[in-house]
């Protein structure tokens, strides 16, 4: 095919995500309000009021009824580690939707996302190999691998769960990151494995029509997991296509704005000698609601530091080999000055000890 007509069958599959997405989401917040699945006004919540939450439900179904449409019509989108992914994604969604409902012990929850990186291991979701940045060897993971593979899915679940703090931030910077993920796809000539990226940017979007601030509905524990499966799976599948350091540089970059988060959090938490999953209010979107920012201002903020991550890591394919360890290091220099500056000013509520 060529590749107007990979894109054209991508634009039909975003429009049936969005469209699966966008009429099941009021059936889900129905369902939530009748069972009392909803998140009340609290010590850690920036919302006011009563909403429904477990609103990435909608995404699971989303992306079968996609994988379905490709299989049948057009085979040569449908990659046999999907079906990998499938199962990995429905039991991530039913880990959520248990948590979401009843709560979870977080040891449970961790266990549940790395018997998850387990199945898309063996799927074929894997390291492999690491090149190293700034020279030209390549390391053989061998048995190593597997651990690797499945801790790489599961910190990248917990990143995006981090995420998930303010209305549509979570939805908004996936469907961001994703959108470069397939931009480099496309550039790379990688033009018949962007099938899931573009169902989830068609998911994502749809569902921002109810969960952007003022929201009707909050994804979730439900929703965050499989979405950070996703770009985890994506990651992975980048670094099974070859060795050239390239192919997992970029879309850790694009995943950077979560991914430092998260360690910053982590590194916070442990500062503070409190336990690694312990609720508070110390991540990036509450810090920047502190600083004065309004709910969407602080979203809106963070989608361009998205874009402008995205940004960088398409650049960095263009920039001279002998300059790229260097255009690296001002990139991570960058990212930890600006995450130092904001988590250098006071603390919300003037305490970070408080957990949920």
């Amino acid at each position: 095919m060529t590749p107007q007509d990979y894109l054209s069958r991508y634009a039909i599959l975003f429009a049936t995500a969005f469209g699966v997405a966008f009429v099941l989401e009021p059936l889900v917040i129905k369902w939530a309000h009748a069972f009392g699945i909803v998140d009340k006004p609290g010590w850690r919540r920036v919302h006011q009021g009563t909403v429904a939450r477990a609103g990435g439900l909608v995404f699971l179904p989303t992306v079968l009824v996609c994988f379905v449409v490709a299989l049948y019509l057009w085979p040569v989108l449908w990659r046999e580690r999907y079906l990998g992914f499938a199962l990995g994604a429905l039991l991530i969604t039913l880990t959520g939707i248990w948590d979401d409902i009843y709560g979870m012990r977080p040891i449970i929850k961790l266990l549940c996302q790395l018997l998850t990186g387990a199945l898309l291991f063996g799927a074929g979701y894997r390291m492999t190999n690491v090149s190293l940045p700034f020279y030209s060897a390549v390391v053989e993971l061998g048995l190593a691998d597997f651990f690797v593979t499945i801790v790489c899915i599961a910190a990248i679940v917990n990143a995006i769960n981090m995420l998930d703090g303010l209305d549509g931030l979570a939805a908004g910077s996936v469907f961001i990151m994703c959108g470069f993920l397939l931009v480099n796809k496309l550039g790379s000539d990688a033009l018949s494995s962007g099938l899931l990226l573009t169902v989830t940017m068609g998911a994502t979007l749809a569902f921002l029509r109810y969960n952007f601030h003022p929201a009707r509905i909050f994804m979730g524990d439900t929703g965050s997991m499989i979405l950070g499966l996703v770009l985890a799976a994506e990651l992975l599948d980048s670094a099974s296509q070859g060795v050239a350091v390239t192919t997992v540089l970029l879309p850790l970059v694009i995943l950077g704005i979560p991914i430092f988060d998260m360690l910053r959090t982590v590194f916070t938490r442990a500062k503070a000698a409190r336990r690694m999953f312990a609720a508070d209010k110390s991540h990036l979107h509450h810090r920047l609601l502190n600083l004065g920012l309004s709910h969407r201002g602080v979203v809106l903020f963070i989608y361009l530091m998205n874009v402008y991550m995205g940004i960088m890591a398409i650049i960095y394919k263009h920039v001279d080999h002998p300059y790229r360890g260097l255009y690296l290091l001002s990139l991570g220099l960058f990212l930890f000055m600006a995450f130092y500056l904001v988590g250098a000013g006071p603390s919300p509520n003037g305490s970070e000890t408080e957990n949920e």
